[in-house]
């Protein structure tokens, strides 16, 4: 028997005496057979000697908000694997799904332990994970107060709207210079997959994402790519209290079409400025849901 936590126990008789396994907040969906070794996750890159597999998974556990649908990630509908090398990086997941489909309100208060119990892990992962969406834009951590959902301004929209100005005409530039046939065909089938939303009535702001993440996929830039996503979440938190327009809606597809026509054609100074366009466009659209002139104040 070893020191760093392998154990024999019978899960539902006795608690695990791991403690570092106990404090990593270790959940099994059904009892393990009684005097079964107990893999402690924090040794489990240590060699040892073989173990009896386990009969359970690590879960991020699915408490309450069991109501809720339209994606797995939701409350009520998470059911995440454990893996050890990616598990903070679920919780950002299922965190930020939920702040960007509006089951965690603009300016809301993070209560750190109930979000734990829902979930059902420990704090340092939840942690971890509320410091990834705040270095994303979607949260703000206050010193001594506790953790917030973002609440944008409209001098914060103007500037997320100049840095995409910066990025997605560049983007689109270079798009129109390195696309592919498969990249061209992923534009083609996005603007199909947004036509069929139009006529349906389904449309909604994911497709515009959509649509920009793919355009700026066929740079072929890593970097550029994670910063246009990164700056999309951003803008689609800020635009949730103004709800969906449907007249804008489809002149955003209309402009995405010449967008797409232009790279698909390789002309990229047209790509460039039918973007500029489209953008200066969606920014007024956004002013106006907030109240706010048009006009922007550079």
């Amino acid at each position: 028997m070893r020191a760093c936590g392998y154990y024999p126990t019978s899960w539902g008789a006795h608690r695990p005496r791991c403690l570092l396994a106990a404090g990593f907040g270790w959940r099994s969906s059904r009892r393990s057979t009684p005097g079964s070794w107990f893999r402690c996750s924090s040794c489990a890159s240590q060699p040892v000697r073989p173990v009896a597999p386990r009969t359970g998974r690590r879960t991020l556990l699915t408490i309450g908000w069991s109501h809720m649908s339209g994606s797995d990630l939701a409350w009520g509908d998470v059911g995440l694997p454990y893996e050890r090398t990616t598990f903070s990086s679920q919780t950002t997941k299922v965190l930020r799904n939920l702040i960007l489909e509006g089951h965690l309100a603009s300016g809301e208060r993070l209560n750190e332990v109930e979000l734990a119990v829902r979930l059902g892990i420990s704090r340092g992962p939840l942690r971890e994970a509320l410091h990834r969406l705040a270095a994303e834009g979607l949260i703000t951590i206050v010193s001594h107060r506790g953790s917030f959902v973002r609440s944008f301004t409209v001098d914060d929209l103007q500037q997320l709207y100049e840095a995409r100005e910066i990025l997605e005409v560049s983007a689109a530039r270079l798009a129109a210079v390195r696309r592919s046939d498969q990249e061209v065909a992923a534009l083609e089938e996005m603007l199909r997959q947004s036509a069929r939303s139009l006529d349906s009535g389904n449309a909604s702001d994911p497709f515009e994402k959509d649509f920009h993440v793919a355009l700026v996929s066929a740079t072929r830039n890593e970097v550029l790519t994670d910063h246009v996503v990164e700056l999309l979440g951003q803008l689609r938190l800020a635009r949730a209290r103004s709800g969906h327009h449907p007249a804008r809606t489809r002149a955003a597809y209309e402009e995405h079409v010449d967008i797409a026509r232009a790279v698909i054609d390789g002309d990229a100074e047209t790509a460039a400025a039918r973007m500029a366009e489209h953008l200066q466009r969606s920014f007024g659209s956004a002013r106006r849901a907030m109240g706010v002139n048009a006009t922007p104040s550079r």
